[in-house]
């Protein structure tokens, strides 16, 4: 594995581990912030976890489009294919409905957010499990 594939395989199984803890830990956990604090909570969770994932997020992208534009395989194709995905239903999706609850934690819009955010979820499994496939693969 040279850096680009290590640097890749860490920033997608990173992503992985933390939007698990987001969708079961974090999410379900809003609603017991109570209004009063909620402005405050939200401003500093929103930025706490954009100091993480940003960057993460900016690497798996930028790695993913490396190794696929040096071998167009399924695998790069694919690893390239979520991250893109998840940058889409990030700035179309999520930033949006942040947004609407920076003030305000209005129930129906959290419970829109936990939900929707099984897809991410969804593609950030289905990149570790394509990415550990492909190292198993080569390994062998």
């Amino acid at each position: 594995m040279d850096t680009t594939e290590i640097t890749h395989a860490f920033s997608v199984f990173a992503l992985f581990g933390l939007i698990w803890t987001i969708q079961l830990v974090h999410y379900p956990m809003f609603k017991f912030v109570e209004a009063p604090h909620w402005p405050r909570f939200h401003r500093i969770h929103s930025r706490n976890i954009t100091f993480i994932v940003f960057p993460l997020m900016l690497v798996e992208l930028l790695t993913s489009l490396q190794l696929f534009l040096e071998d167009n395989n399924f695998s790069h194709s694919m690893s390239l294919g979520c991250a893109a995905a998840t940058w889409l239903l990030t700035i179309l999706i999520f930033v949006p409905l942040h947004n609407q609850i920076a003030i305000r934690p209005v129930p129906s819009k959290l419970a829109l957010l936990a939900h929707l955010n099984w897809l991410r979820v969804v593609v950030w499994t289905l990149a570790s499990v394509n990415l550990f496939t492909n190292l198993v693969s080569t390994a062998s």
